[in-house]
């Protein structure tokens, strides 16, 4: 999902099969993966709400701002990020760098 603006996506269950999965540059959307994941990046993205299944590694959360994310993975690290709300079940604890 690239470059998305002011739209709601869903990613189906089967449309993913347990592959990487990558979100970028998207402002004001509303998206839901809802399909099992090995990884999960999302980088550049403002005001939106992500809804990510369940990722088997890890899901990365850079340079986001404004946005809410509910997520279900291994590892969640995030990095540059500002006044961004995350509701996890996660089996570590997170890493978070450079952000607030």
């Amino acid at each position: 999902v690239v470059d998305k603006k002011g739209e709601t996506v869903y990613k189906l269950p089967g449309s993913i099969g347990g592959e990487q999965f990558v979100i970028n540059n998207c402002e004001n959307c509303n998206i839901y993966v809802l399909d099992n994941t090995a990884t999960v990046t999302i980088d550049k993205s403002i005001n939106c709400n992500i809804f990510i299944g369940p990722t088997k590694s890890s899901v990365f959360i850079r340079n986001c701002s404004d946005c809410r994310f509910v997520v279900a993975c291994q590892q969640l690290r995030t990095r540059d990020c500002a006044n961004i709300q995350v509701l996890l079940c996660c089996t570590t604890q997170p890493i978070i760098e450079a952000s607030n």
